[in-house]
C-alpha cells in the first residue's frame, strides 16, 4: 500500500509518497509557494492561488500512484492566519484535499519522528534544526 504526506509550510509546499510494500519512498516534489508572502494576518489571493496550483498538481501525481490515504497540514502561516478557516474551506472545494492545521509541538513531532525514519541508526545523539519560512522548532 502507498501513502501520501502534503506539508503545507509558510514558503514551500512538499508531497511524499512512501511505498509501505517497498519500504521506500518513491515520489519526493518540493515546491515553493510562498503562502506566507506578505502576510498581514492574512493569506493572500495571490498565496492561496499558487498553493491551489500546487495541490493540484500533487493530486495527479496522487492519482497516477493510485494513492487512497494521504495526510495533508499546515504549519505556521494559515496557522497564524486570521482567513485560515476560508482557505481551508477553499482548499476543499477547489482540490478535493482535506487540511488539517496543526500546532507547533505536533509539528516538531513530525519533523524529528521524518528524520529518526531517515538517520543512520548508529546516531545516537543529535540537535535537529527545523528553520522554516514562518517559525523555527529544535528538538
Amino acid at each position: 500500500m502507498k501513502y501520501a504526506g502534503i506539508d503545507i509550510g509558510t514558503n514551500t509546499t512538499r508531497l511524499i509518497i512512501y511505498d509501505k510494500e517497498k519500504n521506500k519512498v518513491i515520489e519526493k516534489r518540493r515546491i515553493i509557494t510562498r503562502l506566507g508572502e506578505n502576510f498581514n494576518g492574512y493569506i493572500t489571493e495571490n498565496s492561496l492561488n499558487r498553493l491551489l496550483e500546487t495541490l493540484n498538481y500533487f493530486k495527479e501525481i496522487m492519482y497516477a500512484h493510485r494513492i487512497f490515504k494521504y495526510r495533508a497540514i499546515a504549519t505556521s502561516a494559515l496557522r497564524e492566519s486570521k482567513n485560515k478557516e476560508n482557505v481551508i474551506k477553499v482548499i476543499k472545494e477547489k482540490t478535493g484535499i482535506n487540511v488539517e492545521i496543526i500546532d507547533a509541538l505536533e509539528e516538531a513531532k513530525l519533523t524529528f519522528d521524518g528524520v529518526l525514519w531517515s538517520l543512520d541508526k548508529n546516531v545516537k545523539n543529535f540537535l535537529l534544526l527545523d528553520i522554516g519560512g514562518g517559525s523555527n522548532e529544535y528538538t
